[in-house]
């Protein structure tokens, strides 16, 4: 994959532009097929801040692969 195409970071950069408080993370896959110390064995994950009820302009801002795959979890 071409990283001017992964969803994550175009995602990041569009909630960036939108003055969103955001970041990206590297995770390890838990599913065991990856060997260790191997940057493919990694996946990524987009963290999004706000306070209160979720912004309106947020799926404006994910790319379609992220849409639906969103995960609350409360301070």
């Amino acid at each position: 994959m071409d990283v001017l195409d992964d969803p994550v970071l175009l995602s990041y950069s569009k909630c960036l532009k939108a003055d969103m408080l955001c970041s990206w993370a590297r995770v390890p896959i838990t599913d065991g097929t990856a060997p260790p110390n191997n940057f493919m064995g990694y996946s990524k994950e987009l963290w999004v801040f706000w306070y209160g009820d979720e912004p309106t302009s947020l799926q404006t801002h994910l790319q379609p692969e992220l849409q639906g795959r969103l995960q609350y979890q409360p301070l």
